[in-house]
């Protein structure tokens, strides 16, 4: 097993090394550490401990990045070999489930680890700065490193599960958030089952409080903490580490009933499997605009797959509003529907950023895009009926909306006053939709563009580039423009505006471009 798996750990790592995409993540990922050091140099003067500021927002940063790349990264281990059709391969070969596994996980965590380990002399220099310990430092990257060990476990657990990378993603980032949320609903259980009428969320059980320590976050805080005692390895840390054996433990039980299907066709999707009557469609006939209904079915689940998103969007916002009321608080109607309003604006956007990113990369990946445009039809008038199948299918987050604005009528008039009578509102609402747009187009372009887990990695590649993007504009906003006397902050959005708007263009004329040049290539 250990030959076989080493075989595959010295392809993946030839492979990993002749490409360019990991040299390009691991510069980005040192850009943004310089940047946070200029940064962090540039306020030191109005703050204490420069140096415990600036580790402090690169170990936060190397969580969102293990996060979101980790999860897409680890998720594909086995998916892709699931798409490709070659697992049936590798077993005819004579290799196991555990060298399989063992071989897809460990050359992932060399590259994930080289992420890391490259940008360790540029964090050095926050000790120069002062506020923090080398003993610190070492103890936040060694809960990074156990961070890292337990995201790579839990999406290859779901890579194993799943049968395409896409669902493995959502599958991890779903067991993630039951992880790093779920200890603080605990006693809201309690609450439901007869206890007190208020509780304190993470206080009062032993339960509850060992399992929030053993999260990164409370890691990292704890070694950056004044009250930090020194270097030693926490309990809590090896429960993390114990949690992610136990995943691949798991991993490696499941392989073998996970991927006994011949085919990725074969294969039923996860939730048939448990709803069977939702994957049956009512009716064979094709709707009058065949573009529009099967992008509408196959992109978004039709009527079923909304049914049930929107099932689970109301039990999250109504478990949002039950969790602010056990705190003491009192809420009204009122309250409620902005939880409700606030709950489907964030939903809409998610389907809508899924939706983009898998709209053009289904028929790519498929090779049926080129067939697609042999039909009398021009570009415009595909893309069109494909994006309109897609929007039918965001009515779950509009139907929440809907629904907190019927809990609370004075909410939409609130929002409709503000934005017709306050000018830094328009802008602001403006502002926002335009950076929306640029997320949405760039997971578009990134889809097609990419080979590898396209439409899992183009989500946090498109939001990474946005959100960066907008931190490097508005802190050389902030330190050139502001403090100039009679600078306008309303002009300043305005032009952002405009140049936003025109980036928007840019990016769709790309994107029309990519998608001629791939049906011309057959693809």
């Amino acid at each position: 097993m250990i030959r076989k798996s080493l075989a595959l750990l010295i392809r993946a790592l030839r492979v990993d090394a002749r490409s360019i995409r990991p040299h390009l993540m691991r510069f980005g990922l040192v850009l943004i550490v310089l940047y946070l050091l200029w940064f962090s140099s540039s306020v030191s003067s109005f703050f204490g401990a420069p140096g415990l500021a600036l580790f402090r927002s690169i170990a936060w940063a190397n969580i969102v990045f293990i996060t979101l790349v980790g999860v897409t990264y680890f998720s594909s281990a086995v998916t892709e070999e699931k798409e490709e059709r070659t697992l049936g391969l590798l077993k005819m070969a004579d290799v196991g489930g555990a060298a399989i596994l063992l071989g897809k996980w460990a050359p992932r965590m060399v590259g994930m680890l080289s992420l890391l380990i490259v940008q360790i002399p540029f964090t050095l220099l926050s000790i120069t700065l002062g506020g923090v310990t080398l003993e610190q430092v070492l103890a936040t990257y060694a809960g990074l490193l156990a961070y890292l060990a337990w995201v790579g476990a839990v999406s290859l657990l779901s890579s194993v599960v799943m049968r395409t990378t896409g669902a493995a993603c959502v599958m991890a980032f779903m067991l993630l958030l039951a992880r790093a949320y779920g200890p603080l609903l605990m006693p809201l259980f309690e609450l439901i089952g007869g206890g007190s009428r208020t509780v304190e969320l993470g206080e009062g059980n032993q339960v509850v409080d060992f399992l929030w320590s053993a999260s990164v976050s409370a890691l990292v805080e704890g070694a950056l903490s004044p009250m930090f005692a020194g270097p030693r390895v926490p309990m809590h840390l090896l429960w993390m580490l114990g949690e992610s054996a136990a995943a691949l433990f798991l991993a490696w039980v499941l392989f073998e009933p996970c991927t006994s299907a011949e085919s990725v066709e074969s294969a039923q999707p996860t939730w048939r499997k448990l709803v069977p009557s939702l994957g049956k469609p009512r009716s064979r006939r094709a709707w009058t605009m065949a573009l529009v209904g099967k992008d509408f079915r196959q992109i978004t689940g039709g009527q079923a797959g909304g049914m049930l998103r929107l099932a689970v969007y109301s039990l999250i916002a109504f478990v949002s509003v039950l969790l602010a009321s056990s705190t003491g608080a009192l809420l009204d109607r009122r309250d409620a529907g902005g939880f409700f309003v606030w709950w489907g604006i964030v939903f809409l956007i998610l389907d809508a950023v899924l939706a983009s990113a898998r709209v053009f990369r289904a028929e790519v990946h498929d090779l049926t895009w080129s067939s697609l445009m042999m039909l009398p039809r021009g570009l415009a008038d595909v893309a069109f009926s494909k994006i309109v199948g897609c929007l039918l299918g965001l009515w779950p987050g509009i139907a929440m909306i809907a629904a907190g604005l019927l809990l609370a009528p004075d909410f939409l008039g609130a929002a409709i006053r503000d934005i017709f009578f306050n000018a830094d509102t328009v802008m602001g609402w403006l502002y926002g939709l335009l950076q929306v747009l640029l997320v949405l187009e760039l997971t578009m372009l990134f889809s097609i563009a990419m080979r590898w887990a396209a439409w899992p990695l183009a989500v946090p590649l498109a939001a990474g580039v946005v959100i960066a993007a907008n931190v490097l504009i508005w802190t050389c906003l902030a330190m050139i423009l502001f403090p100039m006397p009679g600078a306008s902050a309303q002009f300043v959005l305005w032009l952002l505006c405009v140049v936003d708007a025109a980036v928007v263009l840019a990016i769709g004329v790309m994107i029309a471009g990519r998608l001629q040049r791939l049906a011309a290539e057959g693809t």
